[in-house]
């Protein structure tokens, strides 16, 4: 198979892909920034990083209350809280604030209380929404966390606390489907792992095993055309790598596409140069186009092994 040779490559990008999306929430002894691990604990962490800026509807009284969160001084917010009007403490910005306050506290279903106070208020407040998503993580129903994430990013898609939350669950459940439509195939249900890893290209398009499983899949159904779009599709989306241009140019030439596979191996050969298997597989795609695809009046010229890509284009 064309990822047997690649198969630790998807542990390597689980491992990426968690350190450029690392949680926009962490302990109190505020973990390094270098710790390559998705973690998340009940107690929220009050401060510059964790608590999003302020709403742009907060009451005047209200406002101080959460340059205090921010700050993490939670004594300053508590008595400024205490002392704002009823009027400015009934809004759903003030039961936001009381909400990360609680939450910092570790009073989690007072905070809950609090962001659906919040949420009834003004159905789409993005930070209590974020809120209820962080309590439904941290209580184990990862699911109801990313619809409340969701609805977040929906509500206000520059919230990257909610954003980074999204898209971790999202790279973990494509993982889940990815491991699942592996299962799938090994027991023979091909559709069935088509299904997986489709739906897995819905939730993470920058995941690369689902590419590979997809036209692998498609290459033994000798449904050519569709193995080798699925690979420009994962070449154009994740880059020309060489987990990716290899099966690309093997299927070209598999589907008769001599031309562009010699211009695919080409390319190959600039990602992993002085490799000698790459140059074998430039130099059998090289001979392939110019006793095949190439156009008749060329293919006598003495000089033929130095048309590159370029010409090709051209």
């Amino acid at each position: 198979m064309w990822i047997d040779t690649f198969s630790t490559f998807r542990g390597v990008l689980v491992a990426i892909s968690l350190i450029m999306l690392s949680a926009c929430v962490t302990t109190d002894t505020r973990i390094a920034p270098s710790v390559a691990a998705d973690i998340l604990v009940r107690r929220y962490v009050l401060d510059y990083a964790h608590v999003p800026p302020a709403p742009g509807d907060l009451a005047s009284d209200i406002q101080p209350v959460w340059a205090a969160l921010r700050a993490g001084d939670r004594i300053e917010a508590r008595q400024v809280l205490d002392l704002a009007t009823p009027a400015s403490r009934d809004t759903a910005g003030a039961n936001t604030a009381e909400g990360l306050l609680l939450l910092a506290s570790g009073a989690t279903a007072e905070a809950y209380s609090c962001f659906q106070l919040a949420v009834a208020q003004s159905p789409d407040y993005p930070i209590a929404l974020y809120g209820l998503g962080f309590l439904a993580e941290t209580q184990g129903d990862r699911a109801a966390g990313f619809n409340w994430y969701r609805q977040a990013v929906n509500a206000d898609p520059s919230l990257s606390a909610a954003a980074v939350r999204l898209q971790v669950l999202e790279l973990e459940q494509a993982q889940e489907l990815v491991a699942q439509g592996e299962q799938e195939e090994a027991a023979g249900a091909t559709p069935a792992a088509l299904i997986a890893y489709e739906s897995a290209l819905q939730l993470g398009p920058n995941i690369l095993e689902p590419y590979l499983r997809i036209a692998e899949i498609q290459r033994h159904s000798s449904n050519l055309d569709s193995a080798v779009r699925t690979l420009r599709l994962a070449r154009d989306r994740i880059g020309e790598l060489h987990v990716i241009l290899e099966p690309l140019g093997r299927a070209l030439q598999d589907n008769g596409e001599y031309g562009d596979a010699y211009g695919v191996f080409q390319a190959l050969e600039d990602v992993a140069p002085g490799d000698p298997k790459v140059r074998t597989l430039v130099e059998v795609a090289g001979e392939l186009y110019f006793t095949s695809d190439l156009p008749a009046e060329y293919r006598s010229l003495e000089q033929k092994p130095m048309i590159v890509r370029e010409d090709l284009a051209a």
